[in-house]
């Protein structure tokens, strides 16, 4: 009788620990699902910031030209420097935003990701402990068998 409760302890701590196993592959496969979104996101906000880049250096080439013909006529082009140099403001916020947003989530990924390994961990330590719990049960069995 005590053998049978022993058994049914075992098989009792052998599914618990098919659970964690279960459970360690879903929280496994969950950070993989974060890190590709959120390396998705990083990827679109890097894409956007090379676009800014890009019109900002535009906006720079017509800025220096338009600043040629202020030269030769200051009246006619005073409002377009005025637009492009508000564009190019404008741009630069966009770009210092996106920037930003980009750090923002590379820093919560970072965190996501540690206190993931926290997680696991602990579950590892856990599992690791009930094995030995189980490992010097079943010894004492052993030797109250013998």
């Amino acid at each position: 009788q005590s053998n049978d409760k022993n058994i049914n302890k075992i098989l009792s701590l052998e599914k618990q620990q098919a659970e964690w196993e279960a459970e360690r592959a879903e929280l496994v496969m969950k950070l993989e699902r974060e890190k590709t979104h959120s390396k998705s996101l990083a990827d679109s906000m890097t894409e956007q910031i090379t676009t800014l880049e890009y019109k900002n250096q535009n906006l720079e080439k017509r800025l220096k030209s338009i600043t040629e013909v202020s030269l030769e006529n200051k009246e006619a082009s005073s409002s377009q420097l005025d637009v492009l140099q508000t564009e190019m403001e404008n741009l630069r916020s966009d770009m210092d935003e996106k920037e930003h947003a980009i750090a923002t989530l590379t820093n919560q990924l970072e965190q996501e990701r540690e206190e993931a390994d926290k997680n696991f961990q602990l579950a590892i330590d856990t599992h690791k402990k009930e094995r030995e719990s189980l490992l010097d049960t079943n010894n004492d069995l052993k030797h109250s068998l013998n």
